[in-house]
């Protein structure tokens, strides 16, 4: 099982596993109530290994119309469409690739006045793509990425540069080719205007409109955090930099190099004692170990797996699948059984195999508009627990109920996330990488195996307490720390102190 506490920028491994985006659009957004949309469609020259080609580049993001001096001006809804020719996957087809993604990093240049800064927007995840056999090779990538902040007033330009695609690559099996990685540098062809957006910052004793560019002697651009260190909503969490918790990477038989640490906490319901259970918080260690992307199954158009809908095509689908471990410490609970007597027990739950994470990414493609593309994502996580009950207190008075009383088959557990883009925007949406909610269903077996201090048998007694059907699960995973090519990276992971209800 898997489920908030925001994400941040990944590795290429991590973006392969989890299918991220390479769609820049760019919008821009009124930090008050005016919201406009924008989009820049522009041409670069890639040096793929087979050569040179020119390569198209759609590049976006959600800016403010306006801003103020001293306040951080914060692109969100970063993303950029990449669609290379397919005379440039020469070397693609040779390495036997089937499957590309990866990272990419777009410089822009933020300027104001006489003033400039360059910001590397780094760190965007590249969606899973298959490599076509005829067609053009089209990849998505987004993410979070650094906010500037101006110490004068004047409109601020925000430029499209340089583009680096650091690209994995993956054979149909969903083993890594050899060599398993591609860095692909474009530039952005001369005689273009790659300004994406204009943001207006007034003086603060001027009415809110657009003019010329000023600069004044203590102007200048930071690019950074916001000043109280927090993410801005819809962004990722800021890179952690510290040191992963003991036994982070332990992940027994991890059959890939990702392996990553999390904490997972939330509530499970008892409906026939309509009250709930408080699961997982408290521990001083992560209790969720997760490998990352074991192996990738990629679904055409036109497959079950793949649908179209009334208002785009489906290009393709592709399921990075996980494996997951979580160790959920014993929890107590009260409850009013049959309505009026409470019982006090404590639960232990335990995992009796690896869980299974599907993250399962698409490419939608507008029927009206083909330039728009959507990537939403949707994971179903699958797990089986036993459970046990003991310390069982009725009426506050102790009630012995032996050492075996628990369900007699094993919990079978079906949880599920979302994501409208492939990094999490919004706290209900779920992916890997970024944390999140994920909920379900859950049956409660007849028990079996309690018994009393005398002997007697209390199998029914618990089955109707608490045996049945309709027992609602949401679980809250905060966002991990993974480990990339060896090195731990953006840890330590992030505690979940309230799971969502």
């Amino acid at each position: 099982m898997t489920g908030q506490a925001g994400g941040r920028p990944r590795g290429a491994l991590i973006a392969a596993a989890l299918g991220s985006a390479v769609a820049l659009a760019v919008t821009a957004v009124g930090a008050g109530p005016a919201v406009g949309a924008q989009a820049r469609e522009l041409a670069y020259t890639c040096a793929f290994p087979a050569g040179a080609w020119p390569v198209g580049v759609r590049v976006a993001a959600t800016v403010p119309d306006t801003a103020a001096v001293g306040e951080p001006i914060q692109p969100t809804d970063v993303t950029a469409t990449v669609t290379a020719p397919n005379a440039a996957l020469a070397d693609f087809a040779a390495l036997h690739a089937a499957t590309v993604a990866g990272t990419a990093e777009l410089t822009t240049e933020v300027s104001q006045g006489a003033d400039a800064a360059t910001v590397a927007w780094s760190g965007l995840d590249v969606l899973a793509a298959p490599v076509p056999d005829t067609d053009d090779l089209v990849l998505a990538a987004s993410g979070a990425v650094a906010p500037v902040t101006v110490s004068a007033p004047g409109d601020v330009t925000l430029t499209a540069g340089a583009l680096v695609l650091d690209l994995s690559m993956y054979q149909a099996d969903g083993s890594a080719t050899d060599p398993a990685g591609l860095s692909v540098a474009c530039r952005l062809d001369p005689g273009q205007d790659g300004r994406l957006a204009t943001i207006a910052v007034p003086d603060a004793d001027l009415p809110s409109t657009s003019g010329p560019p000023t600069s004044t002697p203590d102007g200048g651009i930071e690019v950074g955090p916001p000043p109280d260190g927090s993410s801005p909503p819809g962004a990722s969490r800021p890179r952690a930099g510290g040191e992963p918790p003991p036994g982070c990477f332990d992940f027994k038989n991890s059959p890939t190099a990702a392996p990553n640490c999390a904490y997972m906490a939330g509530y499970s319901n008892v409906a026939k004692l309509h009250g709930s259970v408080l699961l997982g918080v408290g521990p001083d260690e992560p209790n969720l170990h997760i490998s990352l992307g074991d192996r990738l199954v990629v679904y055409p158009a036109g497959s079950p797996e793949c649908p179209d809908t009334d208002e785009a095509f489906c290009r393709f689908a592709i399921d990075t699948i996980s494996s997951a471990t979580l160790d959920i410490p014993a929890a107590r609970a009260t409850f009013l059984a049959f309505g009026f007597m409470p019982v006090t027990a404590t639960m232990k739950l335990t995992e009796t195999a690896y869980a299974h994470v599907v993250s399962r990414s698409f490419r939608y493609q507008d029927r009206q508009d083909p330039t728009k593309n959507a990537f939403p994502l949707v994971v179903t996580s699958l797990g089986t627990m036993s459970a046990r009950i003991y310390d069982v207190a009725i009426n506050g008075i102790s009630f012995d109920v032996g050492p075996a009383c628990r369900p007699e088959d094993d919990l079978a557990v079906e949880l599920h996330g979302h994501s409208a883009t492939q990094s999490t925007r919004d706290p209900d949406e779920y992916t890997v990488p970024d944390g999140g909610p994920q909920d379900g269903m859950s049956t409660i077996p007849p028990f079996s195996g309690c018994r009393g201090v005398t002997g007697e048998n209390l199998d029914l007694l618990f089955t109707g307490m608490v045996s049945g059907p309709g027992n609602y699960v949401k679980m809250t995973q905060g966002a991990p720390c993974p480990q990339i090519g060896g090195q731990p990276t953006d840890c330590p992971p992030v505690k979940v102190l309230e799971p969502q209800r």
